[in-house]
Order: C-alpha cells, then structure tokens, then sequence
C-alpha cells in the first residue's frame, strides 16, 4: 500500500491515533463485499462498514405477492416451490411477502462462469446414470422376444396433406394396438429415442443458473428476510415429490446418518436490513458471495445487494482496510468507516447509472458522511453540466461531503478527463502516480524506476471549458482487499481507480486529526455555520473549500516546467502532513468560509461549446491563438446558503494577481467583496513557438502568501503547425502545391519539458534537410527518442477540406520489442473526446512498421501524442509520418428537391427513393486522389410512439432528495411487432449518449417478448440484441424531480435501428444519363487537387430493399476514397438516409371480374341470409363470463340452429364458445359437449369433397393472378369447366371449410385427450384419440407445424411414447427466429412432466430453471 509518498507514514509517526477514526467516508462503486478481509472492523473495535445498498436497483425483488400460511406451516412460494416456515419465526400479521430471483443476474460475471462450471459437474453426474439406465434398458429390450410389429412402434406421423380422398376415412383402425402396445411398455424404438434425446440434449447444455425463493415479513419490530437457497444444491435424485414427502424422506436420513438438504428456507437465519444489525449471507459454501438486504415499500420489495464485481472492495481496502495482524496491509485510513454504494447496474454490466448515482448522493446526504470516493468516470460532450453534476455539488457545497474522483484512464492526449471526476469544479479529480517503491513492489518491475511518473494512461487536463481538470495526483496502484468469490484475499489493481481511494484515504487522515482537534462540520456541528460555530474558539473545523485549498496549496510539485505538467499531474502529489499542518495554521484566517467561483467569457474558445460557460482559457485551434485576445474573468466568492448577513458582509479580500507566463497580462491590484468582481486578461500568442504553453493568473492575499494563491484563472494555449503556412516552407513552393519541404516537430515537449520544444524543431528542420522533398500536407517526425513513460506531443492543423489521415511508424534501433500508446485527438464542440479521437496501444520491434488511418476534421488541430508505455522499459526511437487526405460529398448547389431548393450545398445528404436520384458535388481539395464510389445501406430504423406514458412521484425513501423534494419517473410504455429477425439496436435519440452531461436524472430502457421475458435493459449508450419475429414492447424510465419536464418528454420516441444482414448496395452513376437509364455504375477514377466532380447517388431497386422497408428509415454510408496505403476505403465516410418509396401497387388491383360474383340471389333469400349473419355476429359479441349475456346466447344459439342447422360459421361459432366456457372443474363434464359440438363441424363439411380439390392444380390465369410463376396448365380443372375466376371463389369457400375442419378436429382432440387423461386405462378413450389423431395428420403434418406440435406431443405422450413427445415438445420451444409460441409455456409444463415421469430430474430441473426465465409471471421492477 503506497502511503510514505504521499506523506501518510509521517502524519501516523506523528498522529498515531488519527489513522481515520470518526470519518465516514462512502464508496460509490460496484459494491462493497461486507465479509472481505480487512473490512470487519477499525482500529478502535467499530465496525468497518455502517452500510451496504444497491442504489441501481438491479438486486430489486418484487415482493408485492403476499401469501399464508397452510395448516402444515408451508407457502407457497414466487417460484412455484412450497416453502417449510421456520415455526420460530415471528409475524404477528400472518402476511408473507414472496419473490424469487434468478441468482445469475445478480452474479458478477467470473463468479457467475465458475458457478456454471461447479453446476455442470452435479448435472453431468446425474447425466450419466440417467444414459446409463436408457441404454441398460434398450439392452434389456434386445435381448427381449420381438413383440407383434405395430402401429405405436413408431411416432405417428401420419399422411401428409395431399394425401388421396380415401384416406380421409375415420383412421380408427391404430387404436387397438396402441392401447396394448402401452400397456406393454415402451418399445424398442421408443427406448433408442430415449437414449437419443438424452444424447442430443446435453449438446445444447447451457444452465439458467439457480433460483432463490425469497420471503419477507415485519416481525413486530423489523422487516425480516430469508431466502430458499436449495437450488445451489442441486439434487436429482428423487423424482417430483411433495413437500410433506421430501420432508418425511429428510428425517429418514437424518436417522440413517444421510446428510441433510442444505438451503432450505426453514433452515435460514433471518436477516434485517444491514445498517441495522450489519447481518450479511452467503448462498452456499461454495460460491463465496456474501450479500445483505434491503427492504423497501413496505415489504412489496426487496433488495439483495450484491457486489457487481471486484472493483468496489478493492477500492474500499484502499481506503480504509485495517489487517490487526498485518499492519503493513492496512489501507490509508485503517481506522475510518465505509458505507458501500453500489453504483454499477448489474444488469449492465457494473455500468454506473443516473439512478445508482442520484440515489448515492441522497443516501449520503442522510448519512452525514464526511467523504465520497467514486472512482467510475465516462466521457461527456461538456463539462461541468448536467443534473448529476449540479446534485454532486450540491452535497458538497450545501451538505459540506469532500468528493474525490478518478480524473480517468483515457491518457496520454490532453483534454481525455472524464466525468464527473476531471471535469467538475465541486469534485477532487485525482490523476495516477507511479513512484519507484510502487514500480518494484507492486508491479514487479524487473529494473528500478528512475523517478516517478505519470501512469501513461493517466488522463490528462485540461477541459473542454479551459479547467486544469487534474486536481492532484496520488499512487494509481496498490495490492488491497477483494471480494471473497473471487477465492483470493487481495490482488494487484492499478489505474486512476486506485489513486482516487488513495488520496481520499489521505483526506480521510487530515479529517480525523482535525477531529482530533475539535473540528466541526456541516453535519457534525449543532450549528449550520461549522465556522462561526468555530470562531474564537481555537477549534478546527472542516468545510469543502478549506480542505480542497489545503491539499492543492502544498502538493508536492511533479513534471518540472514542463508545459503540460499541470495538465498531466494537477498541483502534484498529494501530501497528507503538510496539507494538515496547512489547516491548523489557517483555521482563524479561512473565516468566513469561502469558495472562489471563475468563470471567462469573451475572445475564442470554441471547443467549450457555444455560448457555454468556461472556467479557463483554452485557444487550442488554429484561428484562436493567431493574434491577441481578450476575456473578461469573473469571480464570485460563494458560501454556504445558510451564512449569515455578516459573513457576507466580511468578506473583503485585498488581493495581487499575479501572472507566471510573459505571454499574459492582467491587472496588478484586486478587491473582492461578496457580490464579486471581474476583470480583463489578455493573452497575446503570437510570439510563442508552435506546441502547448501554460500559464495562470494567479490571486494572492499580499498579507498571506503562505496561503498560495486564493484562486487561479488557467490559461491553455496550442500553437499548431500549419503545413502550408510554417515558416519552415517557401510560400512559392506552398502555392504551387507540388512538394514541400518537411516541418519541424515543434510542439514535442511532454515529460522532456518546454526547454524540449526548439530542440526538437532544430532536430525536425535537419532530418527535413537530410531527408529531401515530402509531398504536400505531410508531416514527417524523427528520429525521436522516447523512454519509459515519456510522451511527445505534436500539435498539427488538419488542412482544410482534410477528412482523413494516413500515418505511418517506424520503429528504429532498439533492443527489444517496446508498447507504445498512440493517440491522435481533435476537440470538437459538444462532442465526447472519445468520439474524435484514434486510440491505439501497439507492440513495436526494432526496425518494424505500423500503419494506420482515421478520420479528422479539417481546419481543427490534431493533437499527435506518441508514448513509450511506463513499464516498457529501455529508450526506444520512432519516425513518423502523417499524411492529410480529402475527399467531400454534398448536394449540388441549386438542385431543386421535392420541397422546393432544399438541397442546398452543405445540407445533409437525404435520399428519397421517390424522387430519383441525388445528385452530388465531389470535391478533391489537397491532393490527386483515387477515386472509388460505393455506398451501401446498413441499418433500418424503425421509430416508433409510446402507446402508454406515466408520470409518477418516486415516494420510497431511497428516492427522496433533500430538503423533501420529491423525484418523479416517466415510463414510457411502447409496443411493436419484429417482422425480420435479427440485431437491433434500441435508441432513444432524445438521450442517449449523455450521462453526467445530461439534463435529466436517469434513463433506462428494457425490451421484453411477448412472454414478458426480459431480453434487453440499456442506458446511456445502448447496445445490440437479438430479436426474433413476433410481438414485443419496452419500457422506458426517465427521472427527474421537475415533473412539468417529464410532462413535456411523452411523446419521446423509441428508434429501434436493426443491422441488416447483408448491406444492400445503392448504385452510384457517374452522369445523370447513367442514372436515368439505369446504366454503368461509375468505376474508379483520379481527380487532381482542386478538382470537382458530379456523381449521382441512387435509387436503391424496389427488389434490393429489406423485406421490412415500408415504414423505416434506412441508414447507410458513402465511401469515395481509397487509401494511399494498403488497399481499401478510407475511414472517412458520409453518412446518408434512404426514404423507401411508396409499396408498388397490387397488380391484381382494380380489375374487375364480373364472372366472379356470384348470381344475385331472389330478394327474401337474401334477407335471411343478413338476418342470419346479424345475428351470428352478435353472437360473437355476447360474453359467455356474464350470467345474463350467456343466457341471451344460448336463446340465440337455439334459434340460429333451428334456422340454420348445417350453416358452418354458426356450427363454428358455437363449438368455440362450447370449448371456451367450459372452465376449472366444470370443465370435465362438458367435454362430451364440446366433442358433440367438433362433430356438428366436422359433418357439415364433405370431407371427401375437400381432399379431392386440395389435390387439384389452380389454373394457369389464376396462378397468374396470384403472383404464381408457374405457366403449366391443370387438366384436371379445365376438364370440370371451372374458369380462373370460379376457381378462385371456390378456393376461398374450400379454404375456410378446411380451416373450420382443422378447427373444428383440433378442439375435438383436446377434449378427447382430456377425457382418456382424467381416466389413463380407459380403452375406448385412448382409441378415441388414436383416430382423431389420425384423421387431422391426414390434413396437416402435426409433428412439424408449430401450431399442432402441443397437440401432437400430447397424443404421443398418451400412446406410451413420451421421447417422441419431447422431441415436438422442443421443436416448439426451440430458439428460432421467431417469438415462442404462445402454447409455449404449457409446452414447457408438459415436457417437465414428462421428464419427471421418465425419472429424469436433472432435465426437468433445467427446464423449470429457463421457464422461469422464458415465461415470467409479471415484468420486473424498473
């Protein structure tokens, strides 16, 4: 643990007792595992951890189902199991809540992989008795006298549809035989499909994982909570037995000395929430998982806080870990305590959530805690901003909470801080320092690190908005505590997660000695003023602002004069004695409590965004630091919201600005009252060499200048090298445009220091001469030598028009294979560092080559940094060229679209497939360039209207925010059919991509099927998942505490943007003749710099399109260049939207076939016939649930019949309401009624009849007209004289009089199956079913199509022929590309059945585990 670099030792050496008792200090991570070593206890005997919670929400258990209890003390419980009671427990109300949950989304995911591997083992087991036993009986069967051959010797498939009309006889001739043949047992063909479908069944193996049954009760006093952990004992021994029977067969082993079943719910412990009686679990021996529980809602949800990985521990030990018998392993502060607050959403992989964050800061708020560490952090578009960040600064500056952060992993490229660390002004963001003690004892380094430095990957400053963004550093690495699933007490974690504990557990150190001396604070002090309760006293007391000014005023300076040095390590090295000393000496002069807020408006600075505010200077492109500038610096002292009118009045500061750069100039005298004041700053760059220059304002109380400056306003200024404007290149040569000569890397300083930027210009201007004439707009660099942890910046303008670069590295002589992080980063306004940034990590050999390409912007400055990595040890020397690329498309100026002239130059590009195609001005403005046209369309987009929004108050006490202010939460409820398979990717426009930065609180959303089955929860930046064809609906959640806000957000679309399975190519001419006809696309070209060209883009041929086009928007890219380099497009691609046509009109439409209608029929006929259809349709509408309804139906049902008693829609109507209203236990004996209601169907339709036309061929003009491409005649139909139009009028009666036989044998079936199951050894049942089986299998082949495969499963499982069953069974539930059926979850109940009869428990037991999953009760708690 690194603690004497930062000065810890000597603090403890000097403060013994103020290792970090009385600070609290919360750790907004992936959780924090209460059994992990080193986090039990303080050093003076207090609990390590007050509290755990899982602000997300992903450990949420919807515990809303109450039950009661039986006479023999057992529930029923959310997972269908029967629960035993523990008789001890106490509930005065009797009402127990229930849930389940599926322990592998609550698993990290490396627990989760061995847990899988441990559980395989027990199924494998039972696996291979279970093969064992089949193939011992298929033996037993060979060796037996063949039996009499029959029918049920095989699964019956049976006749297929074009079968002869003789088959469609009663088929009742099967029925004897399969009554004795199961009787007599399984057949030797039943039992090798037997051995066969086990064999298969493993190949697809892939466990669900266990389910645990939750329960809660209030016990008079205290919510409680147990859990059924028994399925992390899987047990496949005893078949589906009663809970009365496994209990009886418990205690016969006991007797017998047999083990007992381990995790049963009787035999838990119950728990109560943690920070009330710090109780945690485990849910077996094995996993090592330790988890405690939260209860919410009054019991209706619960709340299994599980860590979501390693993370959140290691960074806890760091903190405050304390070994009593390894001192030497205690983290910073072993003496403070923790409070864990789970950040990182399970469900999305440990990714930090609006909601885990908000919730955080709420928690702690309440809490009263003195220090949150948080080390996450993600890229924003701007800093400072977005309703996260105001909350976080809220619980600073209001509630007085130190909040320290990770400044971010992205380095080595300036401005690469994340959020909300590096890039907000209320926060402590902490940079990664490797010292040499580190190097050797943490990471085994091999060679002994010179001096310190910077991690390389260490994020650096400064801001979009001008900020330093690096607070201060500390040591980025450090061996400390894990979880105990992961089998190990402490590991090796290195990165600016680890600094940030490090310095908070500093803070923590410097906390608890000012405690020591009495201090006070917002939340420890019976004032609301901690520094007027303070004054004159002599007391210290504690406050944001004086500990942030304390611990920058006296870090240890790093990087030397370095220009980036600020940038890269902040104000240096965090040290705890001096920062500490620092507040003792300033305890009567920091009165009142002041922060100093500076914001700069005025002169350039466009990379913060328009019109957004910035904290600093930043002139980093290449207009801004061409000349002098001007800003107006404003500074506001800010206190507390509660100070008084006094301590506004007092603060009057008489203050000297001071500048450290010659380049800057500012006033010389200030004086700052409460109301603040501003002044002006001139920058004047224009002397300055080309590279990075810092420099500060800097304002001094003249009287305290041990205090060190009371503000600082940070100036950033990058001097790019133009490649066309260096003074290094003649202006002749440069307007010629045909070679130039090399630029000198000016702007390559780094770690080496300013005094390294002319050297290396002089360096660059000889290896120009000794290497000749480099083509226009390339930059070459080199030789440069680069050591361990050393980075070399070169800033350069990408030349206007550039929309790509080719580089290309080189490595030089060295001795062995270095690692080297290459970045090439442009800043763009409002866009995410992340997102206009090359980023590589690459493993050179002496003398090797790398080359690459990526997109730029042109006319912005491309930071080059190149690093040797800081543990790759040796010097090592690089050449470098860059080369500048450019090709541009956009519609041609003054083509008239649609609308009017709206396809002006510089508009998007917008393809209407109705409009034709779009013509393109192709412009080539750097270089001669091959020219390749292609574009492709990739994704389509579907956007789609919520059909439900809710606005709702969030009133469970973990959503309050302070001051009784009250969240709400919007959910959007949408629904939509997939009708093409595949990867979609669901994106909500209006706030994807914006976490920290966003306006809004949180957003989830979740996409289900049509089972309810959870296929998809996404955030901030959503992901791919696969859908299959079918209905489906998501939900979406947005939180904020305005609820007016959340009113104007219902409308807010979902887009749900699939990935085509093969990009579809959109044709590209090269003259508008060529697009008009249909002809050539366009080839390859060259165009010469200054070159334009036309080119025609679209449209995409009506038969190229997705199936699923109509309705969508598609997406796609446009690729011109190639590269110069290799072989391929270059990176750089326009983006463009395809809008499909209108659908092509029916062919068949509009033709009107007078001989098709039938011959009108005499007026009373025809009446009688509307009378009959009223009222058959009002038949319909009658509801069978509602007494006087029904009783209206079956007066009508009665008259209808007597009208009408062969009319078939009507015997159809009836067997449907027949088969609907018998329900529940009435149900058996109606079913004689519903089969006498089949055979009125079946006997209005002749059967013969139909099978002789379905074997019968349509005539050719009637294929015709149905889009059929066959030309062959039917001689069977012209021999009957039916014309096409006849045919087709026939077709349609036949087609429904199948459609109702189908109907009307599938119902048939389904009675007759029931009544052969209520009574298994009836004969003439099992015959019954054996000929209706057998007379709808000559209609449709039941064991293939998805609709009949339930039924057919049934009749194979009633002949005595259960794997043949379970095969249609998983041809049902199978993955495919569509939804599963919705007989779906009763096929899974049949095949458990099944499975159970045939004494396989392991399966059974896998596919109850994935129903769970498939077939949910209800959607889970958001």
């Amino acid at each position: 643990m690194p603690k004497s670099e930062i000065g810890a030792l000597r603090f403890l050496e000097q403060h013994p007792q103020c290792d970090g008792r009385g600070v609290v200090v919360a750790i907004f991570d992936t959780g924090v595992d209460p059994s992990a070593a080193g986090l039990q206890v303080t050093t003076d005997g207090k609990p390590k951890i007050i509290d755990v919670m899982d602000c997300t929400g992903s450990g949420d258990v919807d515990t809303s189902t109450i039950a009661a209890a039986d006479e023999g003390g057992c529930i029923s419980g959310a997972s269908g199991r029967r629960l035993r009671l523990n008789p001890g427990w106490v509930n005065p109300s009797g009402q127990w809540h229930v849930g389940c949950r599926r322990l592998f989304e609550l698993f990290p995911k490396p627990l989760q992989s061995r847990v899988k591997e441990q559980r395989k083992k027990a199924f494998e087991e039972a696996q291979r008795a279970a093969v064992a036993a089949a193939a011992a009986a298929l033996a037993a069967a060979a060796k037996a006298p063949p039996a009499t051959s029959s029918s049920s010797d095989t699964s019956s498939d049976g006749a297929t549809p074009a079968a002869p009309a003789a088959a469609a006889a009663d088929g009742t001739r099967p029925a004897a035989a399969a009554t004795a043949a199961a009787a007599a047992g399984p057949s030797k063909s039943e039992l090798e499909a037997r051995l066969t479908y086990l064999q298969d069944s493993f190949k697809s193996y892939d466990d669900a994982g266990p389910v645990v049954d939750c329960v809660v009760w209030h016990d008079g006093s205290t919510w409680r909570v147990a859990l059924d952990t028994s399925d992390m004992y899987p047990d496949y021994s005893s078949s589906s037995s009663s809970s009365d029977e496994k209990d009886a067969e418990q205690q016969q082993q006991q007797q017998q000395g047999c083990a007992k079943k381990q995790g049963l719910l009787a035999d838990f412990t119950p728990l109560a929430d943690f920070k009330q009686e710090r109780q945690y679990g485990k849910f077996s021996g094995q996993d090592g998982c330790a988890y405690a529980v939260k209860v919410y809602d009054e019991g209706n949800t619960l709340c299994i806080v599980v860590d979501a990985g390693a993370h959140g521990t290691h960074v806890a030990g760091i903190v405050a870990a304390h070994f009593p018998d390894d001192p030497a392993a205690n983290g910073m502060a072993p003496g403070a305590q923790i409070i864990s607050c789970k950040i990182g959403d399970s469900r999305l992989g440990s990714m930090e959530t609006g909601t885990g964050l908000v919730r955080a800061l709420a928690a702690v708020m309440e809490a009263g805690a003195d220090i949150i560490n948080m080390s996450y952090g993600e890229p924003a578009s701007r800093a400072d901003v977005g309703r996260a960040i105001d909350i976080a600064a809220e619980t600073v500056h209001k509630a007085g909470v130190i909040f320290v952060a990770s400044a971010g992993n992205a380095g080595p490229a300036l401005s690469t801080v994340g959020a909300p660390g590096g890039t907000s002004s209320a926060l402590l963001g902490i940079g990664a320092y490797v010292s040499p003690d580190l190097a050797a004892a943490g990471h085994s380094l091999r060679q002994e690190l010179q001096h310190g430095q910077q991690y390389t990957w260490s994020s650096r400053g400064p801001t979009h908005d001008g900020d330093i963004g690096v607070a201060l550093s500390a040591p980025g690495g450090a061996i400390a505590p894990v979880p105990g699933w992961t089998l190990q007490k402490r590991q090796l974690m290195n990165g600016t997660s680890m600094a940030s504990p490090c310095a908070a557990g500093g803070i923590a150190l410097i906390l608890s000695g000012l405690k020591a001396h009495g201090a006070a604070g917002p939340n420890g002090s019976s004032s609301s003023d901690p520094a007027a309760a303070a004054a004159g006293t002599g007391k210290q007391w504690i406050s944001p602002n004086r500990v942030r000014r304390a611990v920058e005023a006296t870090c240890q300076p790093l990087g030397g004069a370095a220009p980036d040095a600020v940038l890269t390590y902040g104000r240096g090295l965090l040290q705890v004695d001096a920062a500490f000393d620092y507040l003792l000496k300033s305890a009567d002069v920091d009165l009142p409590d002041v922060r100093y807020d500076v914001t700069v408006s005025g002169g350039p600075g466009s990379s913060a965004g328009l019109g957004a505010p910035r904290r600093g200077v930043y002139m980093r492109q290449p207009h801004e630091a061409a000349g002098p500038a001007s800003y107006t610096v404003s500074v506001t002292p800010a206190l507390h919201e509660d100070a008084s009118v006094d301590d506004k009045l007092a603060v009057e500061e008489h203050l000297v600005l001071h500048t450290n750069a010659p380049w800057l100039s500012a006033p010389e005298l200030l004086l700052l009252h409460h109301n603040g004041r501003t002044f002006e700053l001139r920058v004047d760059p224009t002397a300055l060499l080309p590279g990075l220059h810092y420099g500060e304002v800097l304002a001094i109380n003249p009287d305290q200048e041990w205090r060190g400056p009371l503000f600082r306003v940070p100036v950033t200024v990058v001097k790019p090298q133009d490649l066309l404007q260096s003074p290094d290149i003649d202006a002749a040569a440069a307007a010629g445009a045909t070679s130039a000569v090399e630029q000198p890397p000016a702007g390559f300083g780094g770690a080496a220091g300013g005094a390294g930027v002319a050297a290396a210009a002089a360096a660059g201007a000889a290896a120009a001469a000794a290497g000749g004439d480099v083509p226009p707009h390339t930059l070459r660099l080199g030789p440069l030598t680069l050591q361990p942890g050393q980075e070399l910046r070169h800033f350069v303008v990408a030349p206007a028009g550039a929309t790509w670069a080719e580089m290309v590295i080189r490595g030089g002589s060295f001795d062995t294979p270095k690692v080297y992080m290459i970045r090439a980063t442009q800043l763009l306004p409002d866009v995410r560092y992340s997102d206009s940034e090359y980023r590589t990590t690459l493993t050179l050999s002496p003398s090797s080559e790398y080359s690459t390409a990526f997109k730029v912007a042109g006319e912005a400055t491309l930071e080059l940094t190149l690093s040797q990595f800081w543990s790759s040890l040796g010097s090592s020397s690089l050449e470098v060229e860059l080369s500048f690329y450019g090709l541009a498309a956009q519609p041609a100026a003054g083509v008239l679209g649609v609308g009017g002239n709206a396809a002006a130059a510089g508009a998007g590009l917008l393809l209407e497939g109705a409009a034709g195609p779009l013509k393109l001005l192709v412009e080539c403005p750097l270089r001669r360039q091959k020219v390749k046209p292609e574009a492709k369309l990739t994704h389509a987009n579907l956007s789609i209207k919520p059909k439900e929004a809710t606005v709702e108050p969030l009133l469970d006490p973990r959503d309050c925010l302070p001051g009784g202010r009250v969240a709400y939460r919007l959910v959007l409820t949408y629904g939509f059919n997939v009708t093409e398979g595949g990867k979609y990717k669901p994106c909500v426009p209006l706030t994807n991509r914006y976490l920290y930065d966003s306006p809004l609180e949180a957003q989830l959303t979740q996409i289900f099927d049509s089972h309810k089955r959870l296929l998809y929860t996404g955030d901030a930046v959503p992901d791919e998942v696969a859908l299959a064809k079918g209905e489906h609906s998501a939900r979406l959640l947005l939180r904020h505490d305005d609820r007016a806000l959340l009113e104007k957000l219902k409308g807010t679309c979902l887009v749900l943007s699939r990935k085509l399975d093969s990009p579809v190519a959109v044709p590209v001419y090269s003259s508008h003749a060529a697009a008009l006809t249909g002809g050539s696309a366009a080839g390859e070209c060259f165009l010469s710099a200054g070159d334009r060209a036309m080119l025609w883009l679209g449209p995409v041929p009506e038969d190229k399109l997705p199936k699923d086009a109509q309705g969508r928007v598609l997406e796609g890219t446009l690729s011109l260049g190639q590269l110069r380099r290799g072989s391929g497009a270059a990176p750089a691609v326009t983006p463009f939207a395809y809008l499909p046509p209108p659908a092509a009109a029916d062919k068949a439409a509009g033709k009107s076939d007078s001989s098709s209608k039938p011959p009108l029929k005499p007026p009373a006929e025809r009446l009688s016939e509307a009378l009959r259809d009223a009222k058959l349709a009002l038949l319909k509408e009658l509801k069978a649930d509602q007494p006087e309804e029904a009783a209206a139906a079956e007066d009508l049902i009665s008259e209808l019949l007597a009208e009408a008693p062969s009319h078939l829609p009507l015997l159809l109507e009836v067997m449907k309401r027949r088969d609907a209203a018998a329900k529940g236990e009435a149900r058996a004996a109606q079913l004689p009624v519903i089969s006498a209601a089949a055979d009125a169907v079946i006997a209005a339709i002749n059967v013969s009849e139909l099978a002789a036309f379905m074997a019968l061929r349509a005539p050719a003009d009637a294929d015709e007209a149905n889009g059929s491409s066959s030309s062959s005649s039917s001689s069977e139909a012209s021999s009957s004289g039916s014309s096409s139009s006849s045919y087709k009028q026939q077709k349609a009666e036949k087609d429904a009089a199948k459609a109702a036989l189908l109907e009307a044998l599938r119902v048939k079936l389904k009675a007759q199956l029931e009544t052969a199951e209520v009574a298994p050894g009836d004969a003439a049942a099992a015959a019954d079913v054996a000929a209706t089986a057998a007379q709808l299998r000559q209609w449709v082949d039941t064991s293939a199509d998805k609709e009949y495969l339930l039924l057919h499963a049934r009749v194979e499982a009633a002949a005595g022929r259960p794997a043949a069953a379970l095969t249609a069974l998983d041809k049902l539930l199978a993955p495919s590309d569509e939804v599963p059926a919705a007989a779906a979850p009763e096929a899974s109940q049949l095949k458990r059945t099944l499975l159970q009869q045939l004494g396989w428990q392991q399966w059974a037991a896998y596919d109850e585990a994935w129903a769970r999953v498939k077939f949910p009760a209800k959607l889970p708690p958001l």
